[in-house]
């Protein structure tokens, strides 16, 4: 239930910022490109690798999942929380471990994120980065869609391993807890 009102509300924002108040400064190639303001650029690419941890979260249930689900998992490169707020919310399984070749890629994403996250915050500018948030739609709804899908990771970490506290690192965390820890029912 909780899960249904927060998605409600993230799209009635959302609908209600860009009807409104909508105003894009930012180019997405320069965030594609590594170009623009380093946490702007930051939080875009992390926001590309969420739904790793999800379609991995997926994968590894015990179970063959749905093809709705792996629908709703797949659209979240798309649209991150908007797809896969309703339906991670409901996932109550316990994950399977991955294999050693999936690890060994969940490990080099996790790498990689790290290292985003440190260039982002070495380079980046807390003060650029919400004036962005302030001015930019874009920037806007793709922080609160960052925040939502965070929190979402870190509560379905919570309730599946006992490493939980490794997905307290964006990203990076849960991919490393992702590709070393045995899922709380093995």
């Amino acid at each position: 239930m909780k899960a249904k009102i927060i998605w409600s509300l993230l799209v009635i924002y959302t609908l209600i910022h860009l009807i409104w108040f909508y105003s894009m400064s930012v180019n997405l190639r320069t965030l594609l490109t590594f170009q623009g303001e380093p946490l702007a650029v930051g939080v875009f690419n992390l926001m590309g690798l969420f739904p790793v941890v999800f379609v991995t979260f997926l994968f590894c249930e015990p179970h063959k999942p749905s093809r709705p689900r792996i629908v709703s998992h797949l659209l979240g490169f798309m649209v991150g929380a908007f797809a896969l707020l309703p339906v991670v919310s409901f996932e109550k399984q316990r994950p399977r471990h991955p294999g050693s070749l999936f690890r060994v890629l969940l490990l080099t994403l996790a790498s990689v994120a790290l290292a985003l996250l440190i260039w982002m915050f070495v380079q980046g500018s807390i003060s650029s980065y919400l004036n962005l948030f302030q001015s930019d739609s874009f920037i806007h709804i793709m922080t609160i869609d960052w925040i939502i899908l965070y929190i979402m990771s870190v509560i379905v970490s919570k309730k599946r391993f006992k490493t939980w506290p490794l997905a307290l690192i964006p990203v990076a965390g849960a991919l490393l807890m992702l590709a070393i820890e045995r899922s709380i029912e093995t």
